[in-house]
């Protein structure tokens, strides 16, 4: 007896190949399902967590990778930064509180109209624009005299930044960090080398502002290893 592996048609005449589409004929169906259906593996739940874990595991050593070096953010504003600061909001405020009093007072004269009011209305209004203007004024006052103290403030930081950086550029240099070469990871070295600056820093300057050292530990990082 034999079969076509292709129609499936069963033949006792002994003929060598099928009538139909003329393929060989095989004496058994079995090889030909085993070949179409091969066998396939059946995961249990054991196998996708573990497959899940390793996925898990693999995207965050990537992400460590990828982040070796943590983002940086400055919080650290300089008194010279905030004494420009001020004078600019000193300014702001001046030109439109006096502008705005000149306005006022034109269209209460009636030589300008931009506001149409009258009655008793009119009293309100003016009352309100008028008060408006000169707290503007005094804010503007108030900025120039904290700017006048953060003038003196400025000079006395800048004078310090100055003595800073020139203790940094003769006690840290690359031969401060010979205890880390042997150190391959690249996350663990950038912390090490920014701990060593952070202790000569705090070393020296125990009253430096936290957040001025930071950004002066990861300035001096970056004129050193960048």
């Amino acid at each position: 007896m034999s079969f076509c592996p292709k129609c499936k048609s069963e033949y006792i005449n002994g003929r060598p190949t099928c009538a139909d589409c003329g393929t060989p004929l095989v004496e058994s169906l079995d090889d030909i399902i085993e070949e179409s259906f091969p066998e396939t593996s059946v995961q249990t739940g054991a196998d996708v967590e573990d497959e899940l874990e390793n996925t898990l595991f693999e995207n965050e050593e990537t992400k460590n990778t990828e982040s070796e070096k943590p983002d940086r953010v400055y919080t650290y504003v300089s008194k010279k930064e905030k004494y420009k600061d001020y004078v600019s909001t000193g300014y702001t405020f001046l030109i439109v509180g006096i502008a705005g009093l000149i306005i006022v007072t034109l269209n209460l004269l009636d030589i300008i109209r931009l506001f149409h009011v009258s009655g008793a209305s009119s009293i309100l209004f003016y009352g309100v624009m008028y008060a408006m203007f000169v707290i503007f004024v005094f804010v503007s006052i108030n900025s120039f005299k904290n700017s006048r103290c953060l003038k003196q403030e400025a000079e006395t930081e800048n004078n310090f930044l100055e003595e800073l950086n020139r203790y940094l550029k003769t006690a840290v240099t690359k031969e401060s960090f010979a205890e880390t070469e042997s150190i391959h990871s690249e996350e663990e070295l950038y912390f090490n080398r920014t701990e060593i600056i952070r202790h000569i820093i705090v070393e020296k300057y125990p009253e430096i502002d936290n957040s001025l050292l930071e950004q002066t530990i990861d300035e001096t990082y970056d004129r050193l290893f960048q």
